[in-house]
């Protein structure tokens, strides 16, 4: 003997009609719609665009304040088409964000690394470290200019100063995060030193470094 499944019957009118779901309302069709996000997005784009130039033609505003939406497209195209553009301040930018990054990655990973490895020297490092970010950055351009120039050192060391924390932090996390099991792990198979950071601490870390990373480079 088996066991047979039991139904419910649908619901069904006084006439024996079976009744229909009601027919969704126009804000669940609108919360339901996948190609809202499109249709919203110009929108809202073009009355900005239009609130801006009522604005500016309305209130009479200085055109070197508040330029009109026209003039900056105009301006953006002039940028973007001017080759001198790309091969001086694009390449110097990019120039400087890069070594500023890789200049962070070397001091907060090595630092955070030695942090995680040494509570001692956590504790001494620590006050120093805290002052560097307590210290507002703007204070800090300034002597970074006088004492390294114009040039592109000075912005290096404000780029590399500003991605170094979250580097350092995520490190330092990750090294502590090693599970405890690993580390007797390698204990029991006798690994020397360089055999527990390039087997166990450091492919536990890079998930962390990559995430500071990404924190960083912005």
């Amino acid at each position: 003997m088996t066991a047979t499944k039991e139904r419910h019957p649908a619901p069904t009118s006084a006439t024996g009609q079976p009744l229909r779901p009601p027919p969704p309302t126009w804000s669940q069709r609108l919360r339901e719609n996948r190609w809202l996000s499109f249709y919203t997005t110009p929108l809202l784009i073009a009355l900005f665009l239009v609130a801006w130039k009522i604005y500016v033609e309305v209130t009479d505003l200085s055109r070197f304040v508040l330029p009109p939406p026209e003039a900056v497209f105009a301006s953006f195209a002039e940028q973007i088409t001017d080759p001198f553009v790309w091969r001086t301040h694009v390449w110097t930018t990019f120039y400087e964000v890069m070594m500023g990054l890789a200049l962070a990655i070397v001091l907060g990973v090595g630092l955070g690394l030695m942090i995680g490895k040494s509570p001692l020297f956590d504790r001494v490092s620590r006050p120093f470290i805290v002052a560097t970010q307590v210290v507002p950055k703007v204070a800090l351009v300034p002597l970074f200019i006088l004492w390294l120039g114009f040039g592109p050192s000075s912005k290096v060391v404000i780029a590399a100063l500003l991605a170094f924390f979250p580097l350092l932090i995520n490190t330092s996390f990750g090294v502590r995060s090693v599970p405890r099991s690993m580390h007797d792990l390698m204990t029991t198979l006798k690994a020397s030193r360089w055999e527990r950071f390039w087997k166990a601490d450091l492919p536990y870390t890079m998930p962390f470094i990559l995430a500071g990373m990404e924190l960083a480079v912005v």
